[in-house]
Formats: structure tokens, C-alpha cells, sequence
């Protein structure tokens, strides 16, 4: 955008309409040529932003994905030791099953012969 010089009528006599039109225009070339260079540097701003949020991204990826596989290994872990477990409550269900027929099938053989021996009297 170029500048908008606006000078005064004296400047315009002091130094002609010529020196004040080269003086706009140099003014005008040192506005672009600034405007340029900080255009260029707000790019290459830019580009370095994006690169450092990049690698900031792909650090947090790999982060991300050694825990993910650190909480997968526990995850196993745990699996197995509830999958022994496991077994270890059927295995005791199983024995506490086999106990409690044992007791049931004494205590129908006492109350038989309870039965058996009143009825005989």
C-alpha cells in the first residue's frame, strides 16, 4: 500500500513538484521494500513454527504410542495373572463340590441308618 504523502504547499515550493514527487516514490520503494522483507520474514516465521509444532506432534505421536504399548503389556499381564486366577477359584469350587457331596452323602448314610435302626425297634 503506498504511502499517502501529503505535503504542504511551502514544501512543494521550497523544492519543486519534481523532488517532491522522487521523495513520494523513494518513500513509497522503502514502504514495499520493508513490507516485502517483513512479509518474508513473517513467512519463514511461519515455516519454522510449523516445523517445531510438527516435531512437537510427532513426539507426542511416539509418546502416545509407547504408552499405549506399555498399557497393553500390563493389560496382558493382568489377563494372565486373572486367568490364573480363574483357575485357581474353579479349581478350589471344584474341591469344596467334591467336600460338600462327601458330607451330604455321610449324613443321608447317617439318617438312613437313624432310620433304619428306629424302625427296627
Amino acid at each position: 500500500m503506498p504511502i499517502a504523502a501529503k505535503f504542504s504547499e511551502a514544501f512543494y515550493e521550497k523544492f519543486g513538484h519534481q523532488a517532491t514527487g522522487e521523495l513520494v516514490d523513494y518513500l513509497n520503494t522503502v514502504d514495499r521494500t520493508y513490507r516485502s522483507e517483513l512479509e518474508r520474514l513473517n513467512d519463514t516465521n511461519w515455516a519454522r513454527f510449523e516445523a517445531r509444532l510438527e516435531q512437537r506432534a510427532t513426539t507426542l505421536e511416539a509418546l502416545i504410542d509407547r504408552r499405549t504399548a506399555e498399557l497393553g503389556t500390563r493389560i496382558e499381564a493382568l489377563d494372565a495373572r486373572v486367568d490364573r486366577l480363574d483357575t485357581r477359584v474353579d479349581q478350589r469350587l471344584a474341591e469344596l463340590k467334591a467336600e460338600l457331596l462327601k458330607w451330604i452323602f455321610l449324613f443321608w448314610l447317617g439318617t438312613i441308618g437313624i432310620v433304619l435302626g428306629l424302625q427296627k425297634l
